[in-house]
């Protein structure tokens, strides 16, 4: 009997083959996990496991023809750990969901269209900078203590990317409201919106990001500015951003970054300062890091981030030890 089902088995997937070769689909993801010696104010002081980001995707396009093809991309966030204070190691989480970069669209030399979930064009320039994306010491991560910038990646986007003209690029992204974020609920299709300047030749990278989400009493209106040079082994950055979030709580952040690239190694170092308007409002943190990459698709990274937080700050006071392994597939 078990010979039978092996048999049918190995004759089912004969079968399927051709299907499967009509398929481009690429299946792609990362696997980020750390151990961290987290110590902040409040009480945690403790060695913690963390998830950075870990994610699968499916992504693939269709040649239309007359040089148009349809595009489309599925990505998940699932995390393999979520420790901590209040984190289960028993049962394991529940964390998964199709919250990243998920959409459909038509790209050619007009450039590309595309509907779904996506990264504003504001946080894709802001993100260039981000040289510790996905570990302690994010820019854009509420979860660690040195994130003074939010992640903006909205449901229900249409977006628009030009085509490069000599290294300038432009994006823009509308977002119609459907009650969804105004509880009033707006008729219109660009409620919110955002848009991006970015230009990417012989080793130098500016650009310019504007967002703004139009919603009762926390209403966002923010515009960044990101410049980074790359000259052999340095690179040096620079990042301005200045957000108006509500009611009397604007927000001014400068970040400073730098690396140097040996071999299969990076160093880093990272600086910023955030202030607001209210009195003792606002951070100051610091971080240093190396990546030890093993090949191109398995990376290790030592990360420490240290944040000196106002007395009022939403922003965490303390630091963070961090050893961390990646692979990508």
């Amino acid at each position: 009997m078990n010979k039978k089902i092996i048999a049918a088995a190995i004759a089912a997937s004969f079968v399927a083959a051709p299907v499967m070769a009509e398929s481009n689909a690429t299946i792609y993801g990362k696997i980020k996990q750390s151990v961290d010696m987290v110590d902040l104010t409040g009480g945690v002081d403790e060695w913690q496991i963390n998830d950075r980001n870990t994610r699968i995707g499916f992504k693939g396009s269709e040649d239309l023809g007359n040089g148009l093809k349809a595009i489309y991309q599925i990505e998940f966030n699932t995390r393999a750990s979520t420790t901590g204070s209040t984190g289960p190691h028993i049962g394991g989480s529940s964390n998964v969901a199709a919250n990243r970069n998920t959409y459909v669209g038509l790209a050619g030399d007009f450039g590309t269209v595309l509907v779904g979930r996506h990264d504003t064009p504001s946080n894709m320039n802001q993100n260039k900078n981000n040289i510790f994306n996905d570990t302690a010491a994010d820019l854009k991560d509420g979860r660690n203590p040195a994130s003074p910038f939010n992640w903006e990646r909205i449901d229900g986007t249409i977006a628009y990317v030009s085509p490069s003209f000599s290294g300038l690029t432009a994006a823009v992204a509308i977002v119609p409201d459907e009650t969804q974020y105004n509880a009033t609920g707006g008729d219109g299709l660009a409620d919110h919106w955002s848009g991006a300047l970015m230009y990417n030749n012989a080793g130098l990278y500016a650009g310019l990001g504007y967002l703004s989400l139009d919603t009762p009493g926390t209403a966002l209106d923010e515009w960044n500015l990101a410049v980074n040079y790359t000259m052999d082994a340095f690179r040096i950055g620079a990042t301005y951003e200045e957000a108006e979030r509500g009611i009397n709580n604007d927000m001014e952040t400068w970040v400073l970054h730098g690396t140097y690239t040996m071999g299969n190694n990076v160093l880093k170092a990272q600086y910023y300062d955030s202030d607001c308007d209210v009195v003792n409002c606002g951070s100051d943190s610091w971080a240093i890091g190396l990546d030890h990459n093993f090949s191109k698709r398995t990376q290790a990274q030592l990360v420490y981030v240290d944040v000196d937080a106002d007395a009022n700050s939403a922003d965490t006071d303390g630091s963070v030890f961090s050893i961390q392994m990646n692979h990508s597939f």
